[in-house]
């Protein structure tokens, strides 16, 4: 298990580049004492933002490790929705993927809206303010650090402890965090098992985290599922993309909101309508076997 991937992106040269668990786990280990190292006390929140990636999820964990309470949220909102969410959860800790996402907390805290400590990028930025520190400069300080607060916060873990804050969109007010326990995660990811246990037989399962990790579907399969099950997780930043992430990681579940199914069957619709003699007669058969095997998965409960 150990030495198995567990989290897969591609890189800047088209390539796919993996992360084994063991590294995985290594990685928020340093970056849980590299964020009690700058003052990251139990409890306490720290926002996350950007697309969805290696990094991203490392720093959740990081944050969780550390025994503090990731608070992600939607990379559309607004200086002021941000605002509110970092006055709202107290955090004093923020972790951005690029320029975009650091400006708006910059902004926010040069208008006197919020007053974090320090802003940490994924990306390499070329900032002069002194609260913004790379991610990797964080991993190794954390890498230099002690183990021993970090290993008493971890075994100090309550079932019942805050464990993570989904906030609203805020396209209907402002911005509402739900709560989450770590007993809660349990059995959201539990409870999947549950519903798809075939998940429990596929060694390893693969799944493609392309929704925003702010929502709580998403941090499900992403987070919480892949945990369970020890899944390989295939990274699609752009939900532009995911035509061709499917392809390529031909995932075993995919989840997706209802926008995302209409697109696929709008573009279905549109490639048959295309489709004449011997080829359209190939597609009316091959759809209606599919269907046939769907409507079997529904009365059976398997695919």
């Amino acid at each position: 298990m150990p030495r198995r991937k567990a989290l897969i992106e591609k890189g800047a040269d088209g390539n796919w580049n993996a992360t084994t668990w063991a590294e995985y786990w290594q990685a928020v280990r340093d970056l849980a004492k590299g964020l009690i190292e700058l003052g990251l006390a139990p409890g306490q929140s720290a926002l996350l933002v950007g697309a969805n990636r290696r990094d991203w999820v490392i720093s959740q964990f990081g944050v969780s490790a550390a025994s503090g309470v990731p608070a992600p949220i939607y990379a559309t909102n607004t200086v002021d929705q941000v605002a509110h969410i970092a006055n709202n959860c107290e955090a004093p800790i923020a972790i951005c993927d690029d320029e975009t996402q650091v400006a708006k907390f910059l902004g926010a805290r040069s208008r006197g809206l919020i007053k974090l400590d320090h802003i940490i990028t994924m990306d390499a930025i070329g900032s002069d303010s002194d609260i913004v520190i790379s991610l990797s400069d964080v991993i190794a300080r954390g890498r230099a650090a002690s183990d021993q607060e970090l290993d008493c916060r971890l075994a100090a873990v309550n079932p019942e402890n805050l464990a993570l804050l989904i906030y609203t969109s805020g396209t209907t007010g402002v911005p509402k965090g739900a709560m989450y326990t770590h007993a809660g995660i349990d059995a959201i990811s539990k409870s999947a098992i549950e519903t798809y246990p075939e998940l429990q037989e596929i060694d390893p399962a693969r799944y493609i985290s392309y929704l925003p990790l702010c929502h709580a579907a998403e941090q499900c399969f992403t987070n919480f599922l892949s945990l369970r099950n020890g899944a390989e997780t295939y990274f699609c930043p752009e939900i532009t993309d995911i035509k061709d992430y499917l392809i390529a990681a031909r995932p075993h579940l995919f989840f997706a909101v209802p926008r995302v199914w209409e697109k696929f069957e709008a573009a279905l619709a549109s490639n048959f309508a295309q489709a004449t003699g011997g080829k359209a007669k190939l597609l009316d058969w091959a759809r209606g076997v599919e269907l046939r095997s769907f409507e079997r998965g529904l009365e059976t409960g398997r695919p």
